[in-house]
């Protein structure tokens, strides 16, 4: 609710130590990126399409989710920097982003069988 989002943004004014009255831009920071209505264009669909396509031919198992995913980061990304379109540099970043975190999954998952837990 309400009282849980300021409690949120008081966290996070405190964690950054804000100057007094930054909790007010973090505020309004959040309600701006919130109210964005991003959209992808038409270049980063063809980028996703060509990266999708790539992916599934390198590996069977990524499906619709994953492309998913990724439009749904894209625009996450984009959105946190107030803009209304991602851009190439948000899909290579977010691309990045992806990439280190399936790594740091595939190390943890390895780490598990090796000890002997079930994954």
């Amino acid at each position: 609710g309400p009282s849980d989002v300021a409690a949120a943004v008081r966290s996070v004014a405190e964690a950054l130590q804000l100057a007094p009255g930054g909790a007010d831009a973090v505020r309004a920071y959040l309600t701006l990126a919130g109210e964005l209505d991003t959209a992808i264009g038409e270049e980063v669909t063809r980028r996703a399409q060509d990266d999708f396509v790539a992916a599934r031919q390198a590996d069977p198992s990524v499906g619709v989710n994953t492309l998913h995913t990724w439009c749904t980061l894209v625009r996450l990304i984009a959105q946190s920097e107030l803009a209304t379109e991602p851009t190439e540099a948000h899909w290579t970043r977010m691309r990045a982003i992806e990439e280190e975190r399936m790594r740091r999954v595939r190390t943890r998952m390895a780490e598990k069988r090796g000890a002997g837990v079930a994954v």
